[in-house]
């Protein structure tokens, strides 16, 4: 690498000349700052509230300072941009309100207040270090001798360059399907702040499970006549960084404390990006930071830092310091490197500094330091369809976007066609009843699922129909205002006046006080018919609230833990036992419509197989599409749906959430803002006819039907908390 010619430093102090606002609480405003220089960029988090009164907001009593430094060189420019929102909760942010300004070469040291013409200004600290000065020198030259002389001398230093991470990852902006969305690119250093390094993958993406290291390496060089010092030393720092992700406007409040709770006070009142916030993302509360690494790790604090492949010896000073020798290659240059061993929560932030000590005194060192790097999971996904089933291809590139907040990169492949008779067919089953085994059994072919024995695989499969279409199923048998309401001890029923032979779905629909239409369904497990009059006892409408993903196992049984089930006028948990609470969807005693249905009122879309180990039932990272079904296809024969490519969008980000033994139906909004009771507010694992749900886990009525592709902050944060290679089902799949 070229010598650079300065190290500036760039430190934000105050903010002029703010105008004054009126927000009232908890609405707040705030402040965002980014620094750009060449291939390096940083973005502060979110400020601490800026009072409502005109004038001027200091920043330098951030926790998370408004600082940047670079490395310049002849003609580079410093931005710096800051940009004032307004938090309005369920509304729209109000927002930005910019103020743009530069450092131009020299980039001249000393205190200045920036401005871009509008009332509010930045004002800055400048300090600069030459390294490598080139601007051109000028000695007097005399007309005739004068035994007076001039001489040129190259500044003494050290420069410390780190030269590589292996085990680093670096977006690839023109990834498409087939092509991994990023890739180890040689000197990348995350300067962009959006480096990833995986979980479970050795440095050079291998699988292995419980393992994630980086290996970085560096090269000192001494500058003029300096040589570098035989008891030197490079002293390595792991910073931890805030949390970005409840920073962006897009974020709701609500879900910020849940994300990154150390950026609120006890009160729920936002103070600022805070860092040291990685020991809190294992589990809500956690202060342990050992149980963020994995066997390799977690004995000590110490025991992340080891000896990098073929490197010098390492001597671990704690947890965020360790001290490596040099390699001298000659008296001006040496070599070192380091193994980090790394957090296995996926969203964990960190920076390494490398710092060369045990220099003389007195001659500068230019140290180095990382971008902001993150923890993520990346998962390659086979794509296959029967050759009768409507292609995926064109809903694949726009689903990797939505699992970004939960630093999931999904690879998905070239989709591969399926043709044969045991492979391609009209129907997965013979029988509803079968579905279930038969699509298993399809996905289980080695033919269908050709990487179910690779570790680090999901599958994403298109076929035709589930079964054959029931006929004249889903008839409506019972449309009437005429019902009963009751309970035989813990078990809700509704009586109608009428003889049904086989009622399998039942539906009210009702206009509350509130002027909200609402509707509630609910699946018969029994019937009895007495008298003229049938009786039917009910399944409750779950949802599951509670769940927690930092010691989900995968199984269903874990998942759903915290289920609740809800009736007409009851709500219960579902755990043997439990008592039969008031609330439920409060349907009226009489006046609501009840329409009973036949079998077949509903037809099966989409399966993902799971996997039994002992007693228990898995996920396992598969999924399949019934794309001639009414949920992707319109007329006969079936054709793709205008809204096809969304569609399959939609339910392979709720079924990928699955795969990660997350549960559906949560009742919570999506992370972002602002929220509206209207399609694509409420979380992507809700189904259309889930209900919000209050702090109490009572329904709020009026709220079905808004769910979207976007999860709950919930989720995503629970989802990360998963530990992969702890799934028992994919255990046995070769994780």
């Amino acid at each position: 690498m070229p010598v650079p010619t300065a190290s500036v430093k760039v430190e934000v102090l105050q903010l002029t000349g703010i105008p004054a606002a009126t927000l009232t609480s908890p609405d707040t405003r705030y402040a965002r700052c980014s620094f750009q220089s060449g291939n390096f960029t940083y973005k502060t988090g979110r400020s601490r509230p800026i009072p409502n009164p005109a004038g001027d907001f200091d920043v330098t009593a951030e926790a998370s300072p408004w600082a940047f430094e670079v490395r310049v060189n002849p003609g580079d420019t410093i931005g710096i941009s800051v940009d004032l929102w307004e938090d309005h909760g369920d509304a729209a942010p109000v927002g930005p309100a910019s103020i743009v300004a530069f450092i131009l070469d020299p980039w001249g040291p000393g205190t200045f207040t920036l401005a871009s013409g509008g009332p509010t200004a930045i004002q800055v600290r400048v300090s600069r270090t030459l390294i490598a000065a080139t601007d051109k020198a000028f000695l007097a030259r005399a007309g005739v001798a004068s035994g007076v002389g001039g001489a040129l001398v190259v500044p003494d230093g050290f420069l410390v360059e780190i030269t590589d991470i292996l085990g680093l990852y670096k977006i690839d902006p023109a990834a498409s399907t087939g092509v991994p969305a990023s890739r180890h690119t040689p000197g990348y250093i995350s300067e962009d702040g959006l480096g990833r390094i995986f979980t479970n993958r050795l440095p050079n993406g291998t699988w292995q499970g419980d393992t994630q290291y980086i290996e970085a390496q560096v090269k000192v060089t001494a500058l003029g006549a300096a040589t570098i010092p035989a008891g030197a030393k490079l002293l390595w720092t792991m910073t931890d960084a805030d949390d970005p992700t409840n920073d962006s406007h897009e974020f709701h409040r609500d879900w910020g404390r849940y994300i990154d709770p150390n950026d609120y006070d006890a009160a729920g009142v936002p103070i600022g990006a805070h860092p040291l916030d990685n020991a809190a993302a294992y589990s809500a509360g956690n202060v342990n930071e050992l149980l963020l690494y994995g066997a390799a790790a977690n004995a000590s604090a110490t025991a992340r830092w080891v000896a990098a492949t073929g490197g010098p010896a390492v001597s671990p000073i704690s947890g965020t310091q360790a001290d490596s020798a040099l390699v001298a290659a000659g008296p001006k240059t040496a070599t070192t490197s380091v193994r980090l061993h790394c957090p296995n929560v996926l969203g964990c932030n960190f920076s390494l500094k490398a710092q060369l000590t045990g220099t003389p005194v007195g001659i500068p060192v230019h140290n180095a330091s990382t971008g902001i790097m993150t923890m993520w999971c990346r998962l390659d996904v086979e794509v296959a369809r029967m050759a009768g089933a409507h292609s995926l291809a064109g809903a694949l590139a726009g689903i990797p976007k939505f699992f970004k907040p939960v630093c999931v990169q999904l690879d998905f492949q070239t989709e591969r066609m399926l043709l044969g008779a045991a492979l391609d067919k009209a129907e997965m089953a013979t029988a509803e009843n079968l579905e279930d085994s038969a699509t298993a059994a399809w996905v289980g072919n080695p033919l269908v699922f050709q990487h179910a024995s690779d570790p680090g695989w999901f599958f994403l499969g298109a076929a035709c129909f589930p079964s054959p279409a029931p006929g004249a199923g889903g008839a409506t048998i019972y449309n009437n205002t005429a019902y009963t309401l009751g309970v035989t001890g813990t078990d809700p029923w509704v009586e109608v006046p009428a003889t049904l032979a086989d009622p399998d779905y039942l539906r009210f629909a009702w206009t509350d006080g509130l002027g909200n239409n609402i509707k509630a369904g609910f699946s018969v497990y029994s019937k009895t018919v007495t008298a003229g009059k049938t009786r039917i006892e009910m399944y409750g409408n779950d949802v599951t609230p509670g769940f927690t993903g930092h010691n989900a196992d995968g199984s269903i049984k874990h998942a759903y833990k915290t289920e609740i089930d809800y009736f007409p006028q009851h709500q219960k948990l579902a755990k043997p036992g439990s008592p039969l609470l008031p609330g439920g969807f409060n349907v009226p005693n009489a006046a609501a419509e009840l329409k009973i249905y036949a079998p077949g009122a509903s037809y099966t879309s989409g399966i993902s197989p799971t996997l039994k180990v002992g007693a228990l039932e898995y996920f396992a990272g598969r999924t399949v599409l019934f794309t001639h079904t009414d949920d992707f296809s319109v007329g006969v024969p079936p054709k793709p749906s205008p809204d096809f490519n969304s569609a399959v969008l939609s339910t392979v980000v709720h079924e990928f959430l699955h795969a990660f033994g997350m549960p559906h139906k949560c009742g919570q909004w999506n992370w972002r803002t602002p929220r509206a009771k209207a399609k694509g507010h409420t979380c992507c694992m809700n189904y259309w006819n889930t209900p919000l749900l209050d702090s109490a886990n009572h329904l709020l009525p009026g709220t079905t039907d808004f769910e979207g592709d976007d999860m709950c902050g919930r989720h995503l944060m629970e989802v990360r908390r998963v530990h992969l290679h702890k799934n028992k089902a994919l255990k046995r799949r070769g994780w």
